[in-house]
């Protein structure tokens, strides 16, 4: 593509999206709405973490949904940081930050976190699969010990992969005159931009659209081993004559195990309708590198924004999932508002 092609491309998005207009997105779409979800996501979490802690970790999927809420909960806070950045720069432990810099070093910190749990994802996604497929021997075989060294092993897979972007930042400080103050700035360095390019390639496009065909994969045998159970349980019942199909042994899975099962298919689900935006974008940009040249930055940070809110709407709706599909996260919070209720009753 020439010179003057890159010229006018440029110029028409610039149009479409102009500095003014940029921040105007960012106040009202990122502050007014994002700041008041991101804060609920995070209340959200906090609660999810309270119940699986109070639960046990007997169980392996407790453990992973806790670790998954925790995630879920340090996204939401990065991203109350980052759609609050525009505002001005930010002072923290005495030290005013640059505003860009902060939002660019917490957007990498979003995307440890995104990552991590991504493949959390995925390994709760295959672990209810192994349940359905191997559900006798996989359950008294596969120990709790087991589940945590896994997930271990995978987050620090992760986060090592992360740990070069965070070391090779350049900090300098400036001070302003205006202001008199003086400000940290952040800068990339050659190693920084080179670690940024194997980044994206490796997690932002290839990793991010291998979790989805795996869980894809994992969907699509929850969704088949759910059916087939409760086909084999309403085959059984009518034999026996029972509507309710109690006392049942026509199906591999209990009834907690198939609720578990539904859960995970619907936490799945919901993670791949919101990932798809961004492997779109991420892909978009590895064909046409003009998107992320600096005259396109406006609309190229706006529609990367889009997907990042997303995210946040997947770690609010986790809460209502749990609550609805697990009866033993209703049973602590109801032994929790009981517990208040009849505590504030007698005390009054």
């Amino acid at each position: 593509m020439n010179s003057s092609a890159n010229g006018s491309t440029g110029s028409k998005i610039q149009v479409l999206m102009s500095d003014e207009a940029k921040f105007y997105f960012d106040f009202w779409f990122g502050t007014i709405v994002t700041t008041p979800l991101s804060i609920l996501t995070m209340i959200a979490n906090v609660l999810n973490m309270v119940v699986f802690v109070k639960m046990g970790f007997q169980e392996r999927v407790n453990y992973t949904l806790f670790w998954l809420s925790v995630c879920d909960f340090v996204t939401a806070w990065t991203v109350s940081i980052m759609s609050n950045c525009h505002v001005g720069d930010i002072l923290a432990f005495g030290i005013v930050l640059d505003a860009d810099s902060t939002a660019l070093i917490v957007a990498w910190t979003r995307c440890m976190f995104v990552d991590v749990s991504s493949v959390l994802t995925v390994y709760v996604s295959v672990e209810r699969c192994m349940c359905i497929l191997r559900p006798f021997t996989f359950n008294t075989t596969f120990l709790v010990r087991h589940a945590k060294a896994i997930m271990t092993a995978l987050s620090l897979f992760v986060i090592i992969n992360y740990l070069p972007i965070f070391f090779t930042f350049d900090f300098h400080l400036e001070f302003n005159l205006a202001t008199n103050t003086t400000i940290l700035f952040m800068t990339y360095s050659d190693d920084n931009l080179r670690f940024q390019l194997y980044n994206d390639m490796a997690f932002g496009f290839l990793f991010t659209g291998m979790c989805q065909i795996c869980i894809f994969f994992c969907a699509v045998v929850m969704h088949h081993g759910l059916r087939k159970t409760s086909t084999v349980r309403e085959s059984a019942s009518q034999e026996k004559g029972d509507s309710k199909g109690r006392g049942v042994k026509g199906s591999a899975m209990s009834a907690k195990e198939r609720r578990m099962v539904r859960m995970i298919l619907i936490l799945a689900s919901l993670y791949m309708v919101i990932s798809v935006p961004q492997i779109l974008f991420l892909a978009a940009c590895h064909i046409s590198p003009d998107l992320t040249a600096e005259e396109n930055y406006n609309i190229h940070i706006s529609i990367y924004s889009v997907g990042i809110y997303l995210g946040v709407i997947y770690g609010c709706f986790s809460t209502v999932i749990y609550f609805k599909c697990s009866t033993n996260y209703r049973a602590v919070i109801f032994r929790a508002i009981g517990y208040f209720v009849t505590k504030n009753k007698y005390e009054k």
